[in-house]
């Protein structure tokens, strides 16, 4: 019976020092670390490079065929023209456009739905994203950038962290082809 109750014990008091272990490890808690870029507009992070080319605004797209021209919005379309080279793996690219007041507005494929953008290893992708932002939510926004690698699993730290800094302009924007070519 003594030895029943010594390892009662034991179990017992394992559970709490891990217990009081676990409560003075403070709890996980996702967050951003913001990479900013460089001279060049270029942020390196880990899974790839990404290079902000020109980031323009207007309520009216002039499009490469994949959707209407003309295409209009109550909002403002804001294009980024971004230049995308992997690090040594295929790499998944998630985009949006948060406001200073912390909202999000995610990049459009030609449908309107959300759109990851996909670079292969051994590949440079020039592109232009599309987002639908309200005109209010412009001063103080930032384009994000996340990669992740081609097990899907998006990285939650850390992003390229653009400064958007666009008047809107009157008339279309025409939307330019994507480019891929060899990484250099």
């Amino acid at each position: 019976m003594n030895r029943r109750v010594a390892g009662v014990v034991a179990v017992v008091v394992s559970l709490v020092v891990v217990g009081v272990v676990r409560s003075a490890i403070p709890p996980y808690l996702p967050t951003q670390s913001h990479v900013s870029p460089d001279e060049q507009s270029v942020v390196d992070l880990e899974v790839g490079a990404i290079q902000l080319l020109e980031v323009r605004a207007a309520t009216r797209l002039q499009g490469d065929g994949s959707f209407p021209d003309g295409l209009g919005t109550d909002a403002t379309f804001v294009t980024a023209r971004v230049r995308i080279t992997p690090h040594g793996g295929t790499l998944r690219v998630v985009s949006d456009i948060q406001s200073a007041d912390g909202r999000s507005y995610e990049a459009l494929d030609v449908a309107g739905l959300p759109s990851p953008a996909v670079v292969y290893v051994g590949q440079r992708v020039t592109q232009t994203l599309i987002f639908e932002v309200p005109a209010d939510r412009l001063a103080g926004a930032h384009l994000v950038i996340r990669g992740a690698g081609d097990d899907g699993v998006q990285a939650i730290q850390p992003v390229a962290w653009f400064p958007v800094e666009v008047d809107v302009e009157s008339g279309s924007l025409t939307i330019d082809e994507t480019i891929v070519e060899p990484a250099a």
